[in-house]
């Protein structure tokens, strides 16, 4: 009696520990093992439950991203503009200023939260036909699940670039934007005093078209630019809504693509 008591509280014990991956990985390897050994072992089955379990893993890795991603959202880092930014008229006077977020700054405050939630990033440059460049974001949690943000640009030729500089600001450029995309996040402006008179705050709508304008490339046509000129007055209701500073960087942009940039 005392045998078959001490065996049952073992089985009962074994029922009640919880199973790891390690476990469902032992298990498959016996499946496997009697494959080879088993020449009447059905190995269609064995395909079948392998193909299970991976979507499975695949189905369990997307949810764990899901749960890391929310977590990470619930405390975001904050990232601040600390670069000015500024534009000369013809007298050399500053026009229009704003601040901006250097990829330095994205990378110094999203890095180690996003590895705390379990989160690796990757970038990934292609050189596309016609001198447009790609670059994706890849978000990899430590389950194996992985989502991509891609852009592409041309080359920023502004500023008497050569050809390399021209190539990596574009990459640093949407290297920047795919990430803060990726995470979900948004940059804000900081308090400084000293730059009250210069910069004025502008919304992060107002720095993407800003962003846009500076990165058209010298390929870009005059057609080009009146075309994203009719898109930015549509999207704020009208040339009156329209931010000033935006309106600056398209005539900047404007004048640059018509050869009469000084």
């Amino acid at each position: 009696m005392n045998a078959k008591t001490n065996i049952a509280q073992a089985r009962t014990i074994a029922v009640q520990q919880p199973q790891d991956t390690n476990v469902d990985v032992s298990a498959l390897m016996v499946l496997v093992q009697r494959a080879a050994l088993d020449p009447q072992f059905d190995v269609g089955k064995l395909q079948a439950l392998m193909e299970m379990k991976e979507r499975w893993d695949a189905n369990e890795a997307r949810k764990a991203y899901v749960a890391a991603m929310a977590n990470f959202k619930a405390n975001p880092p904050e990232i601040l503009k600390r670069k000015l930014v500024e534009y000369k008229d013809a007298s050399g006077n500053v026009g229009t200023s704003y601040m901006h977020a250097e990829l330095a700054d994205v990378t110094a405050a999203v890095i180690q939260p996003l590895a705390q939630a379990g989160f690796s990033h990757a970038w990934a440059t292609k050189q596309l036909e016609g001198g447009m460049i790609e670059v994706s974001c890849t978000l990899t949690h430590r389950l194996g699940h992985s989502e991509s943000t891609t852009l592409k640009s041309g080359a920023d030729q502004s500023g008497k670039k050569n050809n390399i500089q021209a190539i990596a600001s574009t990459v640093t450029y949407l290297e920047r934007y795919t990430l803060l995309m990726a995470t979900g996040l948004a940059t804000k402006g900081i308090d400084d005093d000293a730059r009250s008179s210069e910069a004025h705050p502008i919304d992060t709508k107002a720095a993407d078209w800003i962003a846009l304008f500076e990165s058209l490339p010298e390929t870009a046509t005059v057609e080009d630019c009146k075309a994203r000129k009719a898109e930015l007055v549509n999207s704020y209701g009208g040339a009156d809504m329209t931010p000033k500073a935006v309106i600056a960087a398209y005539n900047v942009a404007f004048k640059r693509i018509r050869g009469e940039a000084k």
